[in-house]
């Protein structure tokens, strides 16, 4: 993780964003999926 400091702030931005989405997504789409589930239910 250290070699991302030494980039720039714009790009080290994108990355850290970049690597929190591809976390974040999966949890969002079931978070969805459960919310449409218990609409339907």
């Amino acid at each position: 993780m250290c070699f991302v400091f030494r980039l720039p702030y714009r790009l080290r931005r994108m990355l850290l964003y970049n690597s929190f989405f591809e976390i974040a997504t999966p949890f969002f789409n079931f978070f969805y999926f459960f919310q449409n589930f218990l609409n339907c239910c």
